[in-house]
């Protein structure tokens, strides 16, 4: 070995303790973004017991209530009556299906879709961002309009 090679030899503890160091630095950054990312996703991922409202007008405010991990209610302020709602989540999309009565003079004709929404959650919103036409009970409501958490 020549004299300048010393220079850049280190010890192979110093190799070691830096590896570790590394390692150590790298786990803690890892799970710090986790834990952001845990806490910011617990709310999508667990919809159930929430309550979401949009005021419409003033003294006026629908909202969204989700009962359990597939059925949800859709309180509309323009009728004054509860609608029952059936969803499914993909990622930070939620998928909505608004259910009334075929006939409103025979119930046992039995429910069927009268709207569909879907709804994308970010910054801690809900926001509409799909309203399909053939399902458009809800003229009131446009793409972009968001809920905000009301209830956790």
């Amino acid at each position: 070995m020549l004299d300048g090679d010393k220079i850049f030899s280190v010890h192979p503890r110093y190799n070691l303790m830096r590896c570790a160091i590394i390692l150590v630095t790298f786990i803690l950054i890892s799970c710090s973004s986790q834990n952001d990312k845990a806490s910011e996703y617990t709310i999508i991922n667990n919809l159930k017991n929430t309550t979401w409202t949009f005021e419409v007008t003033e003294g006026c405010v629908d909202s969204i209530k989700f009962l359990s991990l597939k059925k949800f209610s859709y309180y509309y302020c323009g009728a004054g009556f509860i609608y029952d709602g059936n969803y499914s989540r993909k990622g930070d999309t939620i998928y909505t299906e608004i259910l009334d009565y075929v006939s409103q003079i025979d119930a046992s004709k039995g429910k069927s879709i009268t709207c569909k929404l879907d709804f994308e959650y970010k910054d801690n919103k809900l926001c509409v961002v799909k309203k399909w036409e053939e399902y458009s009970m809800f003229t009131h409501l446009y793409r972009t309009q968001c809920f905000d958490i009301f209830q956790k």
